[in-house]
């Protein structure tokens, strides 16, 4: 059984990898054309962090070569569910792009304007009479989007793109720029030609609080000049000394911004001095700086536990306390009351300072768990090596081998795609998703007289991708296919399309019970689970129902197909109830 620690320790390996592919394309994209195309990119998705635009720019170009995509640069990218509701589905086989998504928490104060006063709130805790609360970024976890090339489905509208003559700059750019570089309190000077400032295209005096541009350049020049000062203005300033450190970061921050400030504008960034960004970074011996705000976890290995947990904690993983030794969880609602907040965590391990540390499993912590079980009746290591030659298991983020010998396999968890745990117990091998939680490491489990521990033993195996649960259920526990006949005038994808129609309609009151009723009836049909929440999902979500309580009402309705068969007379017509889901017979007997 996967714990919390090997939960968390698989997050961990997952943002370790993705800070290691960041930091690759950083190494690959500082240079020449690579670095302005990049740059081009990011200016067209602002809202989206530079470290997840470089990462989704290089994961792009891997899919190109290998032939997955058409083009070698991404065009448009969105979640799961966001090109649902665009009208488009993401293609069978398309492996999503992994990036860093924020993972937020509450804090509460009743002074807010002291900075120190702000504290984190509990997972249901509620704040005081006459606090203000506010929502911030605290760490970060793995997500997924997807672009535009992968999917299939209505037409993408194009948007419109401003073409200028060369040397022409972008209408009242220059008054914009010119305004927020007065607001800091420098003074826009134009001179006349470079020997006035240097040599330079143009130069910051902070001292002196002046920013100067030469006007023997075309405009567009003179713009992107302006550009680069305001970087330096804003990022550089003596408030600001660690860039001075080495100039070259200063330089490739300045400039950056321009090219993208350019590019966002419409300007033909072809003609922007790209060798003088590449020049700057090969002289930065660490690219660290230029990843901007892509984080590095660092490993919890031979670590005291409470230094342990507070360790996950401040990486924004939650973590509960368990027993010491055991696996059991040491608090009345187990990985219910998982938690980052820094507080909660120091009281538990004070009270308890052997306690093992526990992860929750699925989309709140972002990994998912093959547990390979190692036990006297039998071991799982054979079922996970035929799953693998299957092509069912592969691209895990991190291996931890258990006390028993056995090992926990960590794979990515897709946010809107949740998956349940599950046992296999013939093939000795569990899945540990949505509702579960596995102990992580450095925790340690005692049995009898023995004491061993939870260690990593493996990292990243190729390329990084989730498990499909059912699939790998399916093949370690194969069940025979229920003997279904279709109901009269009914098929399979029409069947989903017209319940999808008439579910989309419910009103409140009648949304869980419709939703219900219509699984019922592509369970009994048949219909792949996955299929139905796929066809089923963002109708129910239209009609006003969250993401999470599609999907459990989806597994209740599978359960009580399953459980209670239909049974109905000949010449059963499916169709819409006008009450409510009852379970009755809607297919030839």
């Amino acid at each position: 059984m996967a714990t919390d620690e090997e939960v968390r320790a698989a997050r961990d390996a997952k943002l370790d990898e993705l800070h290691a592919r960041l930091a690759d394309a950083v190494e690959f994209l500082v240079s020449g054309d690579d670095w302005r195309h990049a740059l081009e990119f990011a200016a067209r998705f602002r809202s989206r962090s530079f470290g997840n635009t470089l990462l989704i720019f290089a994961q792009h170009l891997d899919a190109y070569e290998k032939g997955r995509v058409p083009d070698p640069e991404p065009s448009y990218v969105a979640g799961y569910k966001q090109w649902q509701s665009l009208g488009r589905q993401v293609a069978k086989g398309q492996p999503g792009y992994m990036i860093f998504a924020p993972v937020t928490g509450r804090f509460a104060s009743s002074t807010p304007q002291d900075a120190e006063s702000w504290r984190r709130l509990g997972r249901f805790e509620k704040p005081k009479s006459g606090e203000a609360v506010r929502s911030r970024m605290i760490a970060a976890k793995p997500a997924y989007v997807w672009d535009a090339s992968q999917t299939t489905g209505d037409p993408i509208p194009e948007r419109p793109v401003p073409r200028l003559l060369e040397g022409e700059a972008p209408v009242r750019l220059w008054e914009g720029l010119a305004a927020l570089i007065e607001a800091d309190g420098y003074r826009v000077l134009r001179v006349e030609h470079e020997d006035m400032i240097r040599g330079a295209n143009g130069l910051t005096d902070f001292q002196a609080r002046t920013v100067a541009v030469r006007t023997n350049m075309d405009p567009a020049a003179q713009v992107k000049t302006l550009a680069h000062e305001l970087a330096h203005v804003r990022l550089h300033g003596p408030d600001n000394p660690d860039w001075a450190k080495h100039r070259g970061i200063g330089e490739v921050e300045a400039e950056s911004v321009a090219l993208m400030i350019g590019a966002a504008h419409g300007m033909d960034t072809s003609s922007y001095s790209v060798s003088y960004v590449s020049g700057w970074a090969g002289t930065v011996k660490d690219k660290e700086p230029v990843m901007g705000a892509a984080e590095v976890f660092a490993s919890v290995a031979g670590l005291p536990l409470p230094q342990a947990a507070a360790r996950f904690a401040a990486a924004g993983v939650p973590v509960f306390p368990c027993v010491p030794g055991g696996k059991r969880p040491r608090v009345e609602h187990g990985f219910h009351e998982a938690t980052t907040d820094a507080r909660q965590v120091a009281a538990w391990w004070r009270r308890w300072p052997a306690a093992n540390i526990g992860v929750p499993t699925g989309p709140v912590s972002g990994v998912e768990v093959v547990d390979v079980d190692r036990k006297a009746s039998g071991t799982g290591f054979g079922a996970f090596a035929r799953a693998r030659e299957a092509g069912l298991v592969g691209g895990w983020l991190a291996v931890v081998r258990t006390p028993s010998g056995g090992a926990h396999v960590y794979f990515p968890s897709d946010p809107d795609r949740p998956q349940a745990s599950w046992q296999a117990a013939k093939a000795h091998i569990d899945f540990r998703g949505e509702g579960g939680y596995v102990i992580v490491p450095p925790s340690v489990v005692a049995t009898g007289d023995l004491r061993a521990g939870y260690v990593l033993a493996g990292g990243v195996d190729q390329s990084i991708r989730a498990v499909d649960a059912k699939t790998l259920r399916d093949f370690l526990d194969p069940r025979p296919a229920p003997q279904v006949m279709w109901a009269r005038g009914v098929t399979r994808d029409g069947d989903a399309e017209r319940l999808a129609a008439w579910v989309a309609l419910r009103g409140e009151g009648e949304r869980n019970r419709g939703l219900f009723w219509a699984a019922c009836r592509l369970a009994e049909a048949g219909v792949d689970p996955a299929v139905t929440l796929d066809a089923l999902g963002p109708a129910a979500e239209h009609a006003g129902l969250p993401l999470r309580e599609v999907v459990v009402t989806i597994r209740s309705a599978y359960r009580a197909a399953v459980a209670a068969p239909s049974t109905g007379g000949a010449g059963g017509q499916a169709e819409a109830p006008r009450r409510g889901p009852r379970v009755e017979s809607q297919v030839l007997s």
